[in-house]
């Protein structure tokens, strides 16, 4: 089930799950963080949205899903490889430019919260960075690779280059679980992650 709202000519397709998550986590949660890591998500897609209209990028439909967000982009078969570098990397930049401002009011404030919020978006975009198939890393890595290698050989390389930083962040995952008895978060989304690259990869021809 999903809503579809319009703002100028983009479409936003919001899903009816993502929504009750949402609502269950703003009600139930005691803890501010997880809302704070929830603005500091938006602010990541706001940061790939602003750099494509920045290019002149035609977006269509931005789908807000239960655990992702994708921006279809009219125009992205037609970007250089500077401007997709560019793009990609406007994500986990504007998360890493909310974190030094709040972090330069925390010092003169010392509010703690606006700590918390400077290192939600720092981790937000440097976990981003990652060189992992489906984050921003790992569609850098598959951009640059693929001007020196065939596209079999890229798809080869950046699996391989997963699983590389997937499998010791599965363990301290599943090291956390064991530690604290409910934070599986890391585990779960390591889990995840593998199951859209395999996908991905059976997609292959």
């Amino acid at each position: 089930m999903n809503g579809i709202n319009k703002i100028n000519k983009t479409k936003i397709n919001i899903n009816f799950y993502f929504l009750s998550m949402i609502s269950c986590i703003l009600i139930l949660s005691n803890s501010n963080l997880m809302c704070i890591g929830f603005v500091a998500a938006i602010m990541h897609e706001l940061g790939h949205f602003f750099a494509m209209k920045l290019k002149g990028h035609r977006i269509e439909k931005i789908n807000i899903n239960f655990f992702n967000v994708d921006i279809l982009d009219k125009d992205k078969n037609f970007s250089s490889l500077k401007d997709e570098l560019f793009i990609l990397s406007s994500g986990p930049l504007f998360n890493f430019i909310i974190a030094i401002i709040f972090l330069i009011i925390f010092y003169f404030t010392g509010v703690i919260s606006l700590k918390y919020i400077a290192y939600i978006n720092l981790t937000i975009g440097t976990f981003n960075f990652l060189p992992i198939s489906s984050l921003d890393g790992g569609q850098i890595l598959y951009n640059l690779l693929i001007q020196i290698f065939s596209e079999r050989t890229t798809d080869i390389i950046c699996l391989i280059v997963s699983f590389i930083f997937l499998f010791p962040m599965a363990i301290v995952g599943f090291l956390i679980l064991l530690n604290s008895k409910y934070n599986f978060s890391l585990l779960f989304i390591c889990f995840y992650l593998i199951f859209i690259i395999l996908s991905k990869n059976n997609e292959m021809p």
